[in-house]
């Protein structure tokens, strides 16, 4: 089966390296952006986000230089507090620890991980046109090459 993935963020990547772990898909990922840069700041990862990152076998490269919160508190840039606190220590029963991480780090973990499934990721690509009947797609890119997908 064929699959298009749109945008190469987090989810996108996520995605693409689920359905390339399967090894029945064939999948494309087009990221409209012309590289991949520092983007972001942090990201917090509960234990379902976790999980997938030890599903994929990324987990331990992800945490690595993480910092782990056992709760935290809401404050407005005067340092006034708002709200009560959160104590992250009950969501440890879902999985592994909450952390916190850089984005561009996962980023940067997950674009290793599809390369080395053999994604060819598609920058500077955008998404130009779709046609579809009952039985197929096709989609035109944006690229200098202007490719043709039919699926």
């Amino acid at each position: 089966m064929k699959v298009l993935i749109v945008g190469g963020g987090i989810a996108g990547l996520t995605a693409a390296a689920l359905f390339l772990e399967k090894k029945e898909f064939e999948v494309t990922l087009v990221e409209q952006a012309p590289n991949f840069g520092h983007i972001g700041y942090g990201i917090s990862l509960f234990g379902h986000g976790r999980a997938i990152l030890q599903e994929l076998g990324i987990d331990d490269d992800v945490a690595k230089g993480s910092q782990i919160y056992p709760s935290f508190i809401m404050a407005d840039a005067s340092g006034k507090t708002l709200g009560h606190e959160v104590n992250f220590k009950y969501l440890d029963k879902l999985g592994k620890t909450t952390i916190g991480v850089e984005r561009a780090n996962l980023h940067e973990t997950l674009v290793s991980k599809v390369k080395s499934l053999g994604l060819n990721i598609q920058l500077d690509t955008k998404v130009e046109h779709v046609h579809s009947t009952k039985d197929k797609a096709e989609v035109t890119f944006s690229n200098k090459n202007k490719k043709h997908l039919i699926w």
